[in-house]
């Protein structure tokens, strides 16, 4: 071993993570970004396609197209297609996000042209067999029958409704009967009108120089960067939250209530976001915060409480997380409001907001440190409209913020009224929080 001493930071002090090399240009439609990350002979790509309102509002066309776009092409079938795939050491697959349709892929960096070229060749020649969707769309049918049952998902539905109304990003799962009216030809006309250069960005990461990494996606995308197609309306933006009563959904049995409270929060882009970042971290956004040392540490409520600050190209919300058990949903619903009372009236402490603004910039340096984790970044960056230029500067706002900054993003931030909030469980833990929450509507 070597006795070479590595410098490393004194307790409390904020290291800004070095942002990586860029680059980006047009691939005739196609808006590309490209970064490196040196030490791993990989590249991973993402090409991210907008989804238009009707799709997110009615997303199991997307959701069926993301399982069957591999199930082969004009040229090969799906076990050629794996195969092909296989040979280049890599991985491929299509994932529906809020908000766009991504295709994944990652291989070794000396393959990332051959990779490409597979990409285009789905992208121009997925033929949706009858058969294989019918096989998809059996095994996805099954697939939603049990998400829709989890109490998490019940959850996440009902506060998005709860928030956002009838907008597109309240749509939750879509029913497993809708599946049965789609078919081959629904799923190519859906294809083309979404997969198209001019309705996509694409992020490349690899350990190659990202010019030489640009040059090589574009050769493998090959005719398919100069496809006709427009891009799609964007989703329209998230409307106000109007906080009013407490929405019970009922649930039996149940022996735990699943409550979460939301609300609008600063997007990527606006000046206050970094503020806000560092106000739910100090909140509950991380192990040591106020949230889970009342509820978790002091008075064993809960397992996990946590907030959380979520993105999407339509708007951020702010939601806050806590499974209980029914003898002390009343109680948790006392202590939760406490909390944000507290934050806003009072504030954090200078020692919270330093601790809170070290892990901002710690975990933020290790989810960019990959290459998964970069391509990851940046493609949602690009989905939501934020600039490559936040790669530097929001780890640079993080650590010259005040903490009387935070403070005052948390009067706004943390105000119980401004708060909708919704509860997942056994009615008969409705008696004891009529007298805390008063009026409580029932889904």
């Amino acid at each position: 071993m070597s006795d070479t001493q590595i410098p490393r930071p004194l307790p409390g002090e904020a290291v800004v993570p070095s942002a990586p090399e860029l680059s980006s240009a047009n691939l005739g439609s196609l808006r590309a970004v490209a970064a490196r990350r040196p030490g791993v002979p990989m590249a991973h790509i993402r090409l991210a396609f907008a989804l238009r309102s009707s799709d997110a509002t009615k997303p199991q066309g997307a959701m069926l197209l993301s399982e069957s776009a591999l199930a082969g092409t004009k040229k090969m079938d799906r076990t050629a297609l794996a195969a092909a795939i296989d040979i280049l050491g890599g991985s491929l697959e299509l994932a529906l996000r809020d908000g766009w349709l991504s295709v994944r892929a990652s291989v070794l960096s000396q393959n990332l042209e051959a990779m490409a070229g597979l990409i285009s060749e789905v992208l121009q020649g997925a033929a949706y067999p009858a058969k294989a969707v019918r096989a998809d769309r059996a095994r996805l049918a099954d697939e939603l029958v049990i998400a829709k049952s989890q109490p998490s998902t019940i959850a996440k539905e009902t506060i998005a409704r709860r928030l956002h109304g009838n907008h597109p990003l309240a749509t939750g799962l879509p029913a497993p009967s809708t599946l049965s009216r789609i078919a081959g030809p629904t799923l190519a006309h859906l294809h083309a009108d979404l997969l198209t250069p001019a309705n996509a960005v694409a992020v490349v990461v690899s350990d190659l120089s990202p010019d030489k990494a640009l040059s090589s996606l574009g050769a493998g995308l090959g005719s398919w960067c100069d496809a006709p197609g427009q891009p799609v309306e964007p989703i329209r933006p998230l409307p106000p939250v109007a906080p009013g009563a407490l929405v019970w959904h009922e649930r039996m049995p149940a022996v735990q209530t699943n409550i979460r409270f939301g609300r609008l929060a600063p997007r990527r882009s606006d000046p206050g976001s970094a503020a806000a970042s560092i106000a739910n971290l100090a909140f509950g956004g991380m192990f040591a915060s106020r949230l889970v040392d009342n509820l978790r540490e002091k008075r064993g409520y809960t397992y996990s409480p946590r907030s959380e600050i979520q993105h999407f190209p339509s708007g951020s919300r702010m939601l806050i997380s806590l499974d209980v058990a029914n003898e002390v949903t009343a109680a948790s619903f006392v202590e939760l409001r406490y909390e944000l009372g507290r934050a806003c009236t009072t504030g954090f402490g200078d020692e919270e907001i330093d601790f809170a603004k070290r892990y901002a910039l710690g975990t933020f340096a290790f989810s960019t440190a990959t290459q998964a984790g970069l391509a990851s970044i940046l493609e949602a960056l690009s989905c939501q409209g934020v600039g490559m230029e936040y790669l530097s500067q929001h780890p640079r706002r993080i650590a010259d913020l005040e903490t009387a900054e935070v403070n005052a993003t948390a009067q706004d931030l943390l105000a119980p009224s401004e708060f909708a909030a919704v509860a997942i469980g056994d009615p008969g833990c409705l008696a004891g929080l009529e007298k805390i929450e008063g009026r409580i509507a029932l889904a």
